[in-house]
């Protein structure tokens, strides 16, 4: 986690993202599309002295990933249960071309998800985390 560039998407509270940065994340980026979410985590990095670590951006998260933003180490993805297009559009990305060599990616889920080869499923509770380790050398 030292010196990792986080992405946080889907956002909410920010949890995931700012815990990244108080174990040594260089930097997060934040992004949600409900304004009140983004204006807690804005107002969460001022009253600890972390702005300058972090971008937190309003918005969808589809528009936010693009060839041109720098790549990250690690990307946590927590959308709504319920919006099954987003999952859809988080599953069909080529992460391995978006990720740093040896990055990861999380995605929760509400319900089992389909495993696609190369990822790997842990169960919390109700809840289900997919993720996936890139190669080194990618």
């Amino acid at each position: 986690m030292v010196s990792a560039d986080v992405w946080d998407l889907c956002a909410g509270t920010g949890a995931v993202g700012l815990e990244a940065l108080s174990w040594g994340a260089s930097r997060c980026v934040f992004v949600d599309r409900n304004p009140r979410s983004t204006a807690f985590i804005r107002s969460f990095l001022r009253e600890h002295g972390a702005v300058d670590a972090a971008a937190v951006i309003t918005g969808d998260v589809r528009k936010y990933i693009t060839p041109r933003v720098p790549k990250p180490d690690l990307v946590f993805v927590d959308p709504p249960y319920g919006m099954e297009d987003l999952y859809r559009w988080v599953e069909g990305l080529q992460w391995r071309t978006i990720l740093k060599p040896g990055g990861a990616v999380f995605v929760e889920y509400g319900s089992e998800p389909v495993l696609e080869t190369g990822w790997e499923l842990r169960s919390y509770g109700d809840s289900y985390l997919k993720y996936l380790f890139t190669n080194g050398s990618e």
